[in-house]
């Protein structure tokens, strides 16, 4: 069974559902001291029941391989792939190997046979290859064994031979089998009862109803599972309520079903006395451990129980013997009486704790330094409370953190505790290294010291198959005494974190939305599961846990899932940073932009306005903002403006931004560079600080050269021969700048007349409203993503206020600390625009205005949009200069072509006396693809300017039907050439 699927609750394994497979994609970085982590997370949960050939032999074909997949999941793994292929009709070798590393985070790819891989063939090569999807993997580096036996965290198991409860139930032999994995190391507790001198001994739970099992039975069924796939050594915990005869009879028994494996003798190299084996020592070995009380101790245990009035508390045991006690060499069981017992410095010894006394020892923080200082060297051993009769388990991860070495979990029940020990030992054969500061030679003398980072972790669950439906689902709809209601299956996925937590308040549990069916798809733009500025993480003792509930019956788990922090691989939404570095791209720095990317001018940062250099004869101006200087008097654009600025400065050849309303194309088109926004969905932008949902995405600004390929069978300027480009009527208003009218036009004409475009008019009406309704739903968003930044759970505090007391002011004071005057601004108008009195006259009015703006486009361009079904429009609304093709209405068309920005980049001076009014203005032309989702790019436009007004260029606009990017980008480019020279000549 692998580490990382989705298993199914409560059930044993059946043939056509062994297990539930996760596909899953993150981008990561390491988690180090003092540094922030974005993790993004986007989960299809599939099923696909064990090896493929299990279920079909030889005969596996492509086809049959696509047929056992619903199309909930192949939707998101197509979506993978249109990611991998970039625009390409067909996959090539050379970016499924980009796709791979960069993206999957594969490090050994292997051989890739074909030249090109269709969908079909990368489907093939995606469902065979666990390492591509799979979530958590083990870094491969080497499995250190070299080190003391103490330095290990160790698999372990209590009461193994039970099959249920532990008051009850029946024990097998089986469950040795069972348990005893390759992939596990156990370490098994076991009560082997007093029985008649002509028997051999028996194994059972002592004072309870349980059955027993042979000793031997037990020994044999070890001795079959025991180092077939690994050699890596076992540890056998005996509580022995045997006489001395029967315990010499199980110490034949041993000898003679482990002859081999069972050792007998110390190492010449190794006394016990001085010091603990290496594990490489010892290797394909079965190490006793026992446990001895000496008569003093029986004695005093049963003076105790008379005290109390009982003839004892506990039947006595006899002591071990002298040949039973000569099998613990390396692993010796040792009373622990109280924290001075933690001063024992035996390199065997191994202390065993309730877990209620070890939660005893760990809330005096005084004790702690003495805790860690003796897990390091020596073996601690914490085993389920007594009143755990249901077989239920502690948190592991509790005891993990303070270096215990062996936390004995019930097997038999999938709770909480069992899934965070799966996740820590999934595909490493029982035994995982601790980190450094918990080893012999590590230097934390306290928890404080450990390595710890602020992590940001996003989750997307997207998609599921074949999810199982609880066994008693039926029965409980039909119980009860009402009619039946519908309470057909809705899967909810819910995720948490599980980390040493810092105040019992902190909530670290997210869910999704409730799903349809056993094949839910929450979709591509499925809502995000955030954990953001979580402190004091340890990726190596903390975890990810998944479980996919029925939303009808809450707590009824279907399914689950359970990952270490540290494994968590980067996959397909890996961020756009691991592109570019799986590309070669080198990383030089960071930009300027405004804060929370609002703003049209890059002003307001905490870092001072960002300003691009004007030309020569650029008087200086005394009102300047702070940062810009009196010599860089020039607006860059907003909201990243630095990014436009560097490509403008030559100080990068690429430069990423965000792009909600057209803040990457604003500050293109007025420092006249490139500035790309893909269609939304296709970049993935969840390493950003979210401003809006439709907008969160990673943009691209570029000086010279294209940054995608369209394979059309046609170079440069010849894809514009024949192409359909539209002039949307209701772009030219009013306040456009005459210089850039003209040169919108001129471009037309030159792309028209001198390289075969056809330019043709189209009419857009809706986007009349466009900006109104962007500045609505924009700010709306914002103030609902910028909720949890209130001073409490993140963000900034206001220390000097006064608690959250009664008459305190805590919250009102730390509330908006930290945000700048236009953040404020937008929150303020956001809250108002979702309050019950103004949310329908604006909010949802707003949310109309956008759905009929991308109505407006569908119907103007050839292409379909393929998010939607194709719609008949009303023509009514149509200026009447629009020409019709036909009865069905005017011509479509391939690209839209308009103007970036109605004026030319204005000076810092007169921009810091606009109002907040005018400021929006500027982004009247970029906001309505925004509001769409469509793909748009603002190439460098010649226009005549004057001295100290910038760059002699404007922003053309390009803007396309969604998910038409290739297409548009190579368009654009031969837009571009075809300004070559007069751009230059203009600047």
């Amino acid at each position: 069974m692998h580490p990382h699927q989705l298993r199914r609750e409560q059930e044993k394994p059946k043939p056509k559902l062994s297990f539930f497979r996760r596909m899953t994609t993150i981008g990561r970085g390491p988690l180090d001291e003092s540094k922030n982590v974005m993790i993004n997370i986007a989960c299809i949960a599939s099923a696909l029941a064990g090896n493929l050939e299990f279920f079909f032999g030889d005969d596996l074909t492509l086809n049959k391989v696509l047929n056992m997949y619903h199309e909930s999941v192949k939707k998101h793994v197509r979506h993978a792939y249109d990611i991998a292929k970039s625009g390409d009709r067909v996959l090539s070798r050379e970016k499924l190997v980009i796709f791979l590393k960069g993206q999957q985070g594969i490090t050994d790819v292997g051989p890739l046979h074909l030249e090109h891989y269709r969908f079909e063939e990368f489907f093939w090569l995606w469902v065979n290859n666990q390492a591509w999807w799979t979530a958590g993997v083990i870094k491969e580096d080497g499995f250190d064994a070299t080190r003391p036996i103490s330095n290990y965290f160790i698999n372990s198991s209590h009461n193994t031979y039970l099959e249920g409860n532990q008051l009850s139930s029946k024990s097998s032999a089986e469950a040795y089998r069972i348990v005893n994995l390759p992939e596990r190391i156990e370490e098994r507790s076991r009560d082997s009862s007093r029985s008649s001198h002509k028997v051999e001994p028996v194994v059972h739970h002592h004072g309870t109803m349980t059955s027993t099992i042979g000793f031997r039975e037990v020994c044999r069924a070890i001795k079959e599972t025991a180092f077939q796939k690994n050699p890596l050594p076992i540890i056998v915990s005996l509580e022995v309520g045997a006489d001395r005869e029967q315990q010499e009879v199980m110490v034949e028994i041993m000898k003679e079903e482990w002859a081999g494996f069972l050792l007998e003798e110390p190492f010449d190299s190794c006394d016990p006395a001085t010091r603990q084996p290496r594990l490489d020592e010892l290797f394909n070995k079965i190490l006793i451990k026992v446990k001895r009380l000496d008569d003093s101790k029986v004695e005093a245990e049963v003076e105790r129980g008379r005290s109390l009035g009982i003839s004892y508390i506990r039947p006595p045991k006899p002591p071990i013997c002298e040949a039973l006690a000569k099998l613990a060499i390396y692993t010796h069981s040792e009373h622990y009486e109280n924290e001075k017992s933690l001063g024992s410095r035996t390199p065997s010894h191994i202390f065993s704790l309730s877990e209620d006394s070890f939660r005893s020892l760990i809330e005096d923080a005084c004790k702690i330094p003495k805790l860690l200082t003796h897990n390091r060297d020596f073996f601690m051993r914490i085993y389920p409370n007594g009143l755990r009769v249901d077989s239920s388990n502690p948190d592991p991860s509790i005891h993990w953190r303070r270096g215990v070495q062996m936390v004995a979990m019930n097997w038999q029940k999938t709770d909480e505790g069992m899934m965070l020990n799966d996740a820590m030992f999934a595909g490493t054969n029982g035994w995982v290294l601790k980190p450094p500061e918990l080893r012999s030679d590590g230097a934390a003398p306290d928890m404080a010291n450990y390595r710890h980072g602020t992590l940001n972790l996003s989750i997307t669950v997207l998609a599921g198959q074949y999810l199982p439906v609880s066994t008693d689902r039926d029965h409980r709809r039909s119980s009860g005494l009402g009619v039946i209601g519908d309470r057909r299956f809705k899967p909810r996925v819910k995720v948490e974190l599980h980390i040493e937590k810092t105040h019992r308040s902190l909530d670290y549990a997210r869910e999704t939305e409730p799903a349809s069916t056993d094949h839910p798809d929450w979709g591509l733009a499925a809502k995000r599961l955030d954990f953001l500025g979580v402190k004091n993480v340890v990726e190596e003792l903390s975890f990810v846990r998944f479980k996919v509930e029925d939303s009808n019956f809450r707590g009824d788990v279907v399914a689950w899932t359970c990952i270490r922090l540290d494994r968590l691989q980067p996959g397909y939404r890996s961020t756009v940073v691991a592109q570019l570095r799986a590309r070669g791209a080198r990383l030089v720095g960071k930009t300027n932009l405004d804060e929370f990317g609002m703003g049209s001018h890059s002003i307001h940062s905490v870092f001072g306005a960002v300003a691009q250099q004007p030309q020569p004869s650029q008087p200086q101006s005394p009102k300047m903002p702070k940062g810009a200087g009196k010599e860089n008097g020039i607006s860059a654009g907003g909201s990243s403006g630095g990014s436009a600025v560097a490509i403008a400065a030559g100080e990068a050849d690429l430069a990423l931004g965000t792009d909600t309303g057209g803040s990457v194309r604003l500050p293109a088109a007025y420092c006249g560079v490139v500035g790309y926004k893909p269609s939304y969905g296709m970049v993935w932008g969840g390493a950003v600080c979210e401003f809006a949902g439709y907008g969160g995405e990673e943009e691209v600004c570029a000086g010279e050269g294209g940054v995608w390929g369209w394979e059309n069978g046609k170079e440069g300027r010849d894809v514009l021969r024949g192409l359909k480009l539209g002039i949307p009527l209701e772009y030219n208003i009013e306040e456009l700048d005459p210089r850039i009218r003209d040169a919108w036009a001129m471009a037309a004409k030159t792309l028209q007349e001198d390289f075969g475009a056809r330019v043709v008019p189209v009419s857009l009406p809706t986007t009349r409203h466009a900006l109104s309704a962007y500045y609505i739903i924009a700010p709306a968003e914002a103030s609902s993503n910028l909720a949890k930044y209130d001073g409490i759970r993140y963000g900034a505090r206001d220390t000097e206020a006064d608690s959250d007391a009664a008459g305190g002011v805590l919250y009102a004071a730390s509330r908006g600390k930290g945000f700048g005057e236009e953040v404020k601004r937008r929150i303020l108008l956001g809250s108002y625009t979702l309050s019950s009195e103004a949310m329908d006259n604006y909010f949802i009015k707003a949310q109309r205005v956008r759905r009929l703006v991308r109505k407006d486009f569908n119907r103007v361009f050839a292409l379909e949009n393929p998010l939607h079904e194709r719609e008949t429009f009303d023509l009514t609304e149509l200026d009447e200069s629009i020409v019709m093709e036909d009865k069905w209405g005017p011509e479509e068309v391939d690209f839209l072509l308009c103007p970036t920005a109605p004026t030319l980049a204005p000076r810092l001076e007169d921009v810091m006396n606009q109002t907040p009014v005018d400021a929006y203005m500027n982004d009247v032309f970029t906001v309505p693809a925004s509001l769409a989702g469509l793909p748009a790019i603002s190439i460098p436009m010649p226009v005549s300017s004057e001295a100290g007004e910038g760059p002699g260029t404007a922003g053309l606009q390009l803007i396309g039907q969604y998910w038409d990017d290739a297409r548009l980008l190579s368009v654009a480019d031969a837009v571009s050439a075809t300004f070559e020279g007069s751009t230059k000549q203009a600047s």
